[in-house]
């Protein structure tokens, strides 16, 4: 169990790490950064299976955090985002 807490904490701070995003150029000029937010729902327990696949439903219904680049919010070439949800007993992300 130990194990699981260790590599979704590492999942959620490198998700976090990637959501921070530079404002426009004109702001990015004052050295302003704009902090992401999102809403995490909460699920029933047992709801989520560990198994790497974002299949069950609480998953879709989840808010999409798009990733954006660290230093000029730019876009990734690829589709890439995260959705964080938690039960009484933890936080759950995941990211594609």
């Amino acid at each position: 169990m130990h194990i699981k807490s260790c590599i979704l904490m590492t999942l959620l701070l490198g998700a976090a790490s990637c959501l921070w995003a530079a404002e426009s150029s004109d702001s990015a000029k004052t050295n302003k950064f704009q902090i992401p937010s999102c809403r995490c729902s909460k699920i029933p327990e047992h709801s989520i299976q560990i198994d790497g696949f974002l299949t069950e439903t609480a998953w879709d219904k989840a808010e999409k955090i798009d990733f954006r680049g660290l230093a000029d919010g730019a876009i990734p070439p690829k589709l890439s985002f995260a959705r964080l949800l938690w039960d009484d007993q933890y936080l759950y992300a995941g990211y594609l």
